[in-house]
């Protein structure tokens, strides 16, 4: 069963089950210590409702930009650490739908 990521503006982004896997596990795990809060809202989904999909829709600009944080730091990481069975052109449609949403804003460097 594939999953998405719920971004906002743009909409939401279907990845298949094992890149969906993938990416959300290595998100979840590079929040930083005080973004604790972010994540779980961020996974409340997955966490508290047993769905399949991950959500950025409801964040502030702040915890939007943690968010982004999180991902950049992921999709940086993905050669290095061998997550190759992600096809590039999914992590652009992920990047691309941050970077287009209004509470980017431009931060980051993805």
């Amino acid at each position: 069963m594939a999953g998405a990521i719920l971004i906002g503006e743009m909409g939401d982004i279907s990845i298949g089950t094992i890149p969906f896997a993938l990416i959300v596990n290595r998100i979840r795990s590079t929040f930083l210590p005080g973004e604790i809060a972010v994540r779980n809202k961020v996974f409340s989904p997955i966490d508290d409702g047993g769905m399949n999909f991950i959500s950025a829709i409801d964040l502030s600009s702040d915890e939007f930009h943690a968010f982004a944080a999180a991902v950049e730091e992921v999709y940086r990481a993905r050669n290095i650490e061998g997550n190759l069975i992600v096809h590039e052109s999914v992590w652009r449609e992920i990047i691309d739908a941050i970077k287009m949403d209004s509470r980017y804003g431009g931060h980051g460097h993805i």
